[in-house]
């Protein structure tokens, strides 16, 4: 089983140009779960889908939060 540490990166589209593409914030991912799809829910939050058929809202900001559901056995490929 794979270990690697997986991150989301988060941009300013704003601000990038074609020689800098430094991230705005980074979460380093935590769970097993694979993440394939995500969204916003609002400034702070990210409903991300899961290979594995989750959908996990997480808090970039409070890196303690999120909460996990289990939607079904398929992949989630879009929210």
């Amino acid at each position: 089983i794979s270990t690697a540490n997986s991150s989301i990166l988060i941009y300013d589209l704003n601000k990038i140009n074609n020689e800098n593409y430094e991230f705005e914030i980074e979460y380093n991912w935590i769970f097993e779960k694979k993440p394939n799809v995500l969204q916003w829910l609002d400034e702070s939050k990210l409903i991300v889908g899961t290979v594995e058929g989750f959908i996990i809202i997480i808090d970039i900001n409070d890196k303690e939060y999120y909460k996990e559901y289990k939607f079904h056995d398929n992949v989630i490929k879009s929210i």
